[in-house]
């Protein structure tokens, strides 16, 4: 690889390279999804991204600019990544999915979903 990424790799190891952020992505799926083909690919958008969990945290739980555009994504997905490629933590993803009607609903956390127990990097994968 060239001179930069030399470079950068050798500050990682020395610790210099900590950038961390928590991207949020909402995501719609099929009423009835079972597995992930019944995933509607092309309606999962990264909305954002924070320097801290507590902030896309409170985003999500407040609904924050109507990421759930009445009634199209179910879920939300925040996960932390940081600097670099390829850089997925499915241990640090933390889910949410819409409880209730478009009104008097809100986000709610919840386990993964077994429709993506095997995907990971949402938001900039």
């Amino acid at each position: 690889m060239g001179k930069e990424w030399d470079k950068w790799l050798k500050d990682r190891e020395l610790g210099k390279r900590e950038m961390v952020i928590w991207v949020i992505t909402t995501i719609r799926v099929k009423k009835d999804a079972k597995d992930e083909d019944d995933v509607i690919w092309r309606s999962t958008r990264s909305i954002g991204f924070t320097s801290t969990y507590e902030l896309a945290e409170e985003m999500v739980l407040e609904n924050a600019n109507d990421m759930y555009e009445c009634g199209y994504y179910r879920y939300v997905v925040i996960e932390e990544t940081w600097e670099g490629a390829h850089r997925y933590r499915p241990d640090k993803e933390v889910w949410f999915e819409w409880i209730g009607d478009v009104e008097t609903g809100g986000y709610r956390k919840v386990l993964k979903p077994e429709i993506f127990k095997r995907v990971c990097g949402f938001g900039l994968g």
